[in-house]
């Protein structure tokens, strides 16, 4: 899996959270918050069960998936949801992806994982609906 990096956080969801960039992005939305994750080139490379791997190990209540967009790799991130289904996070996966459910729904794999994640923020940012109260970074996202 092309990810940008990891680390642990109290402010991206609930609890202890690990939370993992994922590098590529074909969106581009205007003011993106990581822009640097946009370019498809390999910045570092883990395979789903290191990443699980550190996940297990690192004593965290949930897990957090941001990029790039994270659905712009369906099969290792498929993959690596299926192995933290056994953990049991008590705050759950939360993942965030440019795409919207509609085009999640249209792409088998993408549907897939779905059933493996607790929160869905869905939608390109829009900076003219820029919000700062949730998750979301803009109205138009669920």
């Amino acid at each position: 899996m092309n990810i940008r990096g990891y680390c642990l956080s109290k402010v991206n969801g609930p609890g202890l959270r690990f939370v993992l960039w994922t590098q590529g992005c074909s969106k581009g939305c205007k003011n993106c918050f990581n822009p640097e994750t946009w370019s498809f080139e390999k910045y570092k490379s883990l395979t789903p069960l290191e990443i699980f791997e550190l996940i297990k190990n690192s004593n965290v209540s949930g897990v957090t998936i941001t990029g790039g967009d994270p659905l712009e790799q369906p099969e290792e991130l498929l993959e690596l949801l299926v192995l933290l289904e056994g953990l049991n996070l008590s705050n759950g996966i939360i993942l965030f992806t440019g795409y919207t459910i509609d085009e999640i729904n249209k792409d088998f794999l993408l549907r897939k994982s779905l059933n493996y994640i607790d929160v869905l923020i869905d939608g390109r940012f829009e900076k003219d609906q820029r919000i700062s109260s949730s998750l979301r970074g803009s109205e138009n996202q669920n």
